[in-house]
């Protein structure tokens, strides 16, 4: 598996698998939100697209029925349904917590409550093998496009029976965040009469290969939040990244990043493969930290651990005479463990971050093995199927950086998890994420190509489609994606031709994610456009 060994993705699949623990952290858990909904298995369709085949899977949900019981009728019922996404679904944080907003919904309306696994997440993969391993080969990762996750949420909801009773007309209310948004806010748009809205959050709606505006926008936030408490943050941080670079390429610089980053193996040309690949892998891999900052930036407002938002991005910078130190120190602070250690070494190593994605098959009731699994699933979406779009688990702060870049994705290089082990859950989670955007080609690759920015020449396109190929093969590269990316776009109108009624689309606007998503308010189509400044 992945090891120390690190690669600029590493960082992306931080994002992901934080994303459901900051949520868990700062929610209350009353002793009655917990314990609300059980596991369930739905029958549902293997290949949507293949009349002919008869095949089907088990797909795993949840139900809350709480609120339901205290309906008056079963006719229609208030049925909110929350879609799974790019990591493990079932949890009780989405669906039972009363701080929820959905859940509190739920509670007003006498709604029931579900929640649906993507395939190819958590337990829900179309093919398992021997009981607890999940396939995600190439051969069967085919399946695994938003499309296809289009259509397990309509068949879903046109055959679905409530302890075996068939609902009457019932008012089916879909919800979700970030990717699941985007599947919110497409499936309004595909299939409007078989749902009465949507509230889609953070939805990503525009289907392109080179994100460049997700930079953009992290440039805005630091610069549109410091310019009165901390006038000096974001020339500091600009000019950090520019010196860091400048650094990259001379002796002399290489000499001091190994020493202050811990670097292994070191920046060296002298012993260096590809010299000018392992700067890359370096630099992709902090400036991977910085996007978690500012992603994350209203949620690591709540947190009491050492973890960095923009308030403290822009105090470490404005405290610390020596950008390069400040980038230091943020960089090995946001990479602390949940018990607060700090690492340091930076292990270069991208071959070793890449072989647990490379597995046709994942166990996934093994914990281990779950991680890849998922994020294989994600890699062919945006690689593979094209849609174009990370922290050790102790708290510890590192304070030194494996840069094996070779070593960082092996894990990610399996055909199979177990999805059981807790050790594999976050590479199958990332290999399903990078097939979703590699493979089945949503594309959303977070380049920094855009010229003269904040975090220019941090991450090149370049860098992010090699990851692609190296996982997934020789024929998943610019080509293959390129004109994935392009089929995709034809399934999924962008922002400015976006018609669907019916739907609340929310987005915060120092959230990079919205630079993809629809912005403006259509009150003729009850399409609502809601911006929360300073926030995720």
């Amino acid at each position: 598996m992945l090891g120390m060994a690190q690669s600029w993705f590493m960082t992306d699949m931080k994002l992901h698998l934080n994303n459901h623990r900051n949520k868990m952290l700062h929610l209350s858990k009353a002793a009655s939100d917990l314990n609300c909904a059980g596991e369930k298995y739905f029958t549902q369709i293997f290949d949507h697209f293949d009349s002919k085949s008869k095949a089907t899977w088990n797909q795993r949900y949840q139900i809350n029925n709480k609120y339901f019981n205290n309906a008056n009728s079963t006719d229609g019922v208030a049925i909110f349904l929350n879609i799974g996404g790019e990591q493990e679904t079932i949890n009780e944080a989405d669906i039972c917590f009363e701080t929820i907003p959905m859940v509190k919904m739920a509670k007003q309306h006498n709604a029931l409550l579900i929640q649906l696994e993507h395939r190819f997440f958590g337990k829900s993969y179309p093919i398992i093998i021997n009981g607890t391993m999940g396939d995600v080969s190439l051969s069967t990762l085919r399946l695994l496009t938003a499309q296809q996750a289009l259509e397990d949420l309509a068949n879903f909801i046109k055959t679905f029976k409530y302890k075996n009773m068939e609902l009457k007309n019932p008012k089916w209310i879909l919800f979700g965040g970030s990717y699941p948004g985007s599947l919110c806010a497409w499936s309004r748009s595909k299939y409007p009469d078989l749902t009465v809205g949507g509230i889609c959050s953070s939805a990503p709606i525009w289907v392109k290969m080179d994100f460049y505006e997700y930079a953009q926008v992290m440039e805005y936030a630091i610069t549109n939040y410091s310019a009165t408490k901390y006038p000096r943050c974001a020339k500091s941080v600009r000019d950090g990244f520019k010196l860091l670079r400048k650094m990259s390429y001379s002796d002399e610089g290489r000499n001091t990043l190994n020493n202050l980053f811990g670097i292994t193996p070191p920046l060296n040309p002298k012993t260096s493969a590809d010299i000018d690949f392992d700067i890359r892998n370096f630099l992709g891999f902090v400036f991977g930290s910085f996007r978690g900052i500012v992603q994350y930036n209203f949620d690591y407002a709540y947190l009491s651990t050492s973890k960095y938002n923009i308030d403290k991005l822009c105090k470490t910078f404005s405290t610390t005479p020596d950008p390069i130190k400040a980038i230091r120190d943020i960089f090995f602070g946001e990479n602390t463990d949940s018990n607060g250690n700090v690492p340091t070494s930076f292990n270069n190593n991208y071959i070793a971050s890449i072989i647990g994605l490379k597995q046709i098959a994942y166990n996934f009731s093994d914990p281990r093995q779950a991680p890849f699994a998922m994020y294989r699933g994600w890699m062919w979406l945006t690689c593979g199927s094209a849609l174009g779009w990370f922290q050790n688990s102790n708290g510890n702060v590192p304070t030194s950086f494996n840069n094996n870049y070779i070593a960082s994705i092996i894990g990610l290089k399996q055909i199979a998890y177990n999805f059981s082990d807790p050790r594999q859950a976050p590479f199958a989670m990332y290999r399903g994420w990078m097939w979703l955007t590699c493979g089945s080609a949503l594309g959303w690759f977070q380049s920094t190509d855009n010229a003269n920015g904040m975090f220019n020449q941090m991450m090149p396109l370049s860098m992010i489609i090699q990851s692609c190929t190296d996982i997934f093969g020789p024929n998943i590269n610019t080509d293959y994606i390129t004109q994935k990316v392009m089929e995709t776009e034809m399934h999924f109108p962008p922002p400015w031709n976006y018609s669907a009624t019916n739907v609340v689309l929310t987005n915060g606007d120092y959230d990079p994610w919205s630079a993809l998503g629809v912005v403006k308010t259509n009150e003729t189509r009850h399409q609502y456009s809601v911006i929360t400044h300073g926030k995720f």
